[in-house]
């Protein structure tokens, strides 16, 4: 190869217009060529008049070196994925593409630029899209997206790529959190907005030890929207409920959560008595048994009972109470009550009213329960319950 260069420099020296041509039909030479080498497949390999220009695959290169096809360059640098750099001084080898590309975004498995579209990335600086001088970690220009998912299916694993759930299923559903401090999903700072626009319960399950707000599940009613941040515990309350409401107020208005009436044939004279409200109004929660309210969501609430009684003359002074009970820690506790008594035997009507406000915890439960010394028919013809969470 040496010789062969050595020949064509000594050809390039002399000022003639001598041609050459070695290889195949060897009578037929380009008029702009001093030297060609022709192959039996046609590839030429030519010096040509015009400037001693070289070309590898063509008759008319345009540059001192065109080579039409493959070059194969091997210095022993040479490796997959490399690029091919040179000194200063033009002497050229192989280089990998990081010491010669600057990326920005760094790689958080090697620690250095990025080189590929799957590899997570991170930046030590601030970002600014459509702003040249961000201020923040994370500078907006302009409007952003999230991805918001339909949710039909009645069973539901959310994913690191969610944001957005809209159920519109026609059963209860559940959907179940990711695991958020699992060593393959740090979850810290993670936000989802769950959106119930169905007519049926969607019960929220966090993953083995971890809890929604204390509770291992969680239950999001009917047309309501529950917002929860990873706050990064390793157990326990490890998903923060940001906020809980309506789709309307996401919580900033009380939302009526069950309304029930009495059938107007209880009879609650001369005892005790749990009250039975079989009418159902209204029912978010699908919470109320006809005799007892089991808490579904932990919150603020207002409980409010009204009542119009007809009694049966007769017998002697009596009295008559209603209390809001309770029931926690294995007990039922009275929380507010209304207690009408001496009342005569020739009363044919009374009534009653009570409400209280409280803050009651996911489980518990409440009922209405009835009073009464008199000996004749006392009728509960008109009630109902209303509660109203906050």
């Amino acid at each position: 190869m040496k010789n062969f260069i050595f020949v064509i420099s000594i050809l390039l020296t002399f000022s003639t217009h001598a041609q050459i041509k070695v290889g195949s039909n060897p009578t037929s030479i380009s008029t702009n060529t001093y030297l060609e080498v022709e192959s039996t497949n046609s590839n030429r390999f030519v010096v040509t008049k015009d400037s001693s220009k070289v070309g590898i695959g063509t008759l008319t290169p345009t540059a001192q070196l065109e080579v039409v096809g493959k070059v194969k360059i091997s210095d022993g640098t040479q490796g997959t994925g490399k690029l091919f750099s040179s000194n200063t001084s033009g002497v050229g080898s192989w280089v990998s593409a990081n010491s010669v590309v600057s990326e920005p975004w760094y790689s958080t498995a090697s620690n250095v630029g990025a080189t590929s579209n799957s590899d997570n990335i991170y930046q030590n600086g601030n970002v600014g899209i459509k702003d040249n001088n961000p201020t923040s970690t994370l500078d907006v220009n302009g409007s952003m997206a999230v991805k918001y998912s339909g949710i039909s299916a009645t069973s539901y694993t959310i994913t690191n790529q969610d944001y957005y759930l809209l159920y519109n299923g026609t059963a209860n559903a559940t959907f179940t959190l990711p695991a958020g401090t699992v060593s393959t999903c740090n979850c810290t700072g993670r936000v989802y907005e769950i959106i119930n626009s169905s007519n049926f319960n969607i019960v929220l399950n966090a993953n083995a030890s971890e809890q929604v707000g204390n509770l291992s599940s969680s239950t999001i009613a009917p047309h309501q929207t529950l917002k929860l941040v990873n706050n990064g515990a390793a157990s326990g309350n490890t998903w923060s409920v940001v906020n809980y409401g309506s789709q309307e107020t996401l919580g900033t208005i009380p939302t009526q959560v069950l309304s029930c009436n009495v059938d107007g044939t209880q009879n609650v004279m001369n005892g005790n008595f749990v009250l039975s409200l079989p009418i159902e109004n209204l029912d978010s929660y699908n919470a109320w048994s006809g005799t007892e309210y089991t808490v579904p969501v932990t919150g603020t609430y207002q409980i409010t009972f009204q009542s119009l009684n007809g009694h049966t003359s007769g017998g002697s002074i009596w009295y008559i109470g209603t209390n809001i009970e309770v029931y926690r820690a294995s007990s039922w506790q009275t929380l507010m009550g209304d207690v009408r008594s001496g009342l005569e035997p020739s009363d044919v009507a009374n009534s009653t009213s009570v409400t209280v406000s409280t803050k009651l915890t996911q489980g518990e439960k409440i009922r209405l329960f009835s009073f009464c010394n008199s000996t004749t028919n006392n009728i509960v013809q008109l009630g109902s319950l209303v509660i109203t969470k906050f």
